[in-house]
């Protein structure tokens, strides 16, 4: 009857069915010696001598292919050179004066920064080049784009690559505009006077500039004036480009110092305020002065006709 045994080999261990007595199959086979038939038990001897070398115990009688090798689970240092890809860590675009300023920093974590360029171009839609230029050696750098490639009829864009060693990374096109973001955010907000005087007779005006990038997804754009007794004064702006004048009459603010804030209202996206000046509303005695100077003149002219009178009497 056939009988199940296990198969020991250098290869490995793996169960199959074999009889007594065949060379190809069973482990046990000897030429002339033959287990009982129908008698398993009788091969038991014989398969633990045969796995002696196997057992942990006795290490002298293991067969070379059992060996245990020690185990190795610590290596020397090493060193990764131009393994990995370059990066961008940080692009930032800031709009003021009428240019475009892009701040770059770059990092490849295998590779040194003199072996690492920096390309750019500015294409139009069409992908022609407007305007190129590189970097070597250099990781943190700003690029300045002219108002003339940015106040154009069609959106112009960005095209970035980083080189280090034998790897470059390619960046996606960068927009040049001040009316797309997902964020609104105040790039320049100036205040012309700080000071500014109230009177009968003469009052000075509040003007000044916002800078809003993102400044179409905005609903309402205002500047704000916040007094020391906590009365607010706001004024809406209004826009194509991004960039708010502004010119205010102070005659019905409140002596004293405001604080000035840019406001800007969205619906989709969080808003932007900027507090960016103080304001000092004081009065303004040109009037004063002028009637104090009348007054004088009169004083003046009466006295030299008395005196004129005396001398012809």
């Amino acid at each position: 009857m056939p009988q199940l045994c296990t198969l020991v080999g250098s290869g490995g261990v793996r169960g199959g069915r074999s009889g007594p007595g065949d060379p190809f199959r069973d482990p046990l086979h000897r030429p002339g010696r033959t287990a009982p038939a129908g008698h398993a038990g009788a091969q038991t001897p014989l398969l633990r001598g045969a796995l002696r070398g196997l057992l942990p115990g006795d290490p002298s009688a293991r067969p070379a292919s059992y060996r245990i090798l020690a185990g190795n689970d610590q290596a020397g240092p090493g060193t990764l050179d131009d393994m990995i890809l370059p990066v961008m860590d940080d692009l930032t675009l800031e709009f003021k004066d009428g240019t475009t300023a892009i701040n770059i920093t770059t990092n490849d974590r295998d590779s040194s920064e003199a072996l690492r360029t920096v390309a750019w171009s500015i294409v139009n839609g069409p992908f022609t080049i407007l305007n190129s230029s590189s970097r070597v050696g250099e990781s943190n750098f700003t690029i300045t784009i002219p108002e003339n490639l940015i106040g154009t009829d069609h959106l112009n864009s960005l095209i970035v690559n980083i080189t280090s060693e034998s790897y470059t990374l390619f960046l996606p096109l960068i927009l040049l505009s001040t009316q797309i973001g997902s964020h609104l955010i105040f790039t320049t907000a100036t205040l012309d006077h700080e000071i500014v005087r109230v009177g009968f007779l003469l009052n000075d005006l509040i003007t000044g500039e916002l800078v809003l990038e993102g400044f179409a997804l905005a609903s309402i754009v205002y500047i704000a004036f916040h007094s020391e007794s906590g009365s607010w004064h706001n004024f809406t702006l209004t826009s194509s480009t991004g960039i708010y004048n502004f010119e205010i009459s102070p005659s019905y603010f409140q002596l004293g110092n405001h604080e000035v804030y840019a406001i800007a209202i969205v619906q989709s996206v969080p808003g932007a305020e900027m507090n960016f000046a103080t304001l000092t509303v004081v009065q303004d005695y040109t009037v004063v002065v002028i009637g104090a100077a009348l007054v004088l003149l009169v004083c003046g002219i009466v006295v030299i006709q008395r005196r004129r009178r005396g001398d012809m009497v």
